[in-house]
């Protein structure tokens, strides 16, 4: 059995497809995906110097460091920072007292809860790595700092951060020095500038 096509008919299946594609794109246009975060997401993005006070071999320690991040409607941030360890820190080898250098970086991820609140919370996770060097020999280490902050917004383009953390370094192969001997409490200061 052959079947012929009715020209008449396929002049209406024609007219219906036409028209919904002259109509049909206004109203999609009309509706929206449901999303989990309502409205277009803000970015932001800011720059900061820290400095982080901490015990070191038994001594303390003084770390200066930079980082920037991109701010994503207010909230998260997603950057990177690095942070260098002032002098001072002694440590005592067969050939005597010898000064120990001392830096990592790392990816950083900040959540920041409140953020419209002239005070609120910020916690932050730096993960990377680094390096040391006594008399010459470099040692490199693994990093990793979770922290709890404390932010102030100052300004419409600056924070103060007051907070701390605890520094987690593993694979030092000084034999003089050991991971727990690095991995520290902190107490640190940030200062924000940026486009919030």
């Amino acid at each position: 059995m052959r079947y012929r096509l009715n020209p008449a008919a396929f002049r209406s299946l024609l007219v219906a497809v036409a028209a919904c594609a002259l109509f049909a794109p206004g109203d999609l246009q009309a509706q929206k995906a449901r999303t989990l975060v309502r409205g277009d997401a803000s970015n932001g993005g800011f720059g900061a110097v820290v400095f982080k006070g901490s015990g070191v071999n038994d001594q303390f320690a003084g770390f200066f460091g930079a980082r920037g991040a991109w701010l994503i409607d207010h909230v998260f941030a997603l950057g990177a920072g690095a942070y260098l360890m002032g002098g001072g820190v002694d440590v005592q080898r067969t050939s005597g007292s010898q000064s120990l250098d001392m830096w990592y970086g790392g990816a950083e991820f900040e959540f920041i809860s409140g953020w419209s609140q002239v005070y609120h919370i910020t916690f932050l996770t730096l993960v990377g790595g680094g390096a040391l060097e006594l008399e010459g020999e470099s040692d490199g280490i693994w990093a990793a700092e979770p922290e709890l902050n404390l932010e102030v917004n100052v300004n419409s383009f600056l924070r103060l951060n007051f907070g701390g953390g605890y520094r987690f370094i593993w694979g030092v192969d000084y034999p003089e020095l050991s991971n727990s001997d690095l991995s520290q409490f902190f107490g640190q200061v940030t200062i924000k500038f940026g486009a919030f």
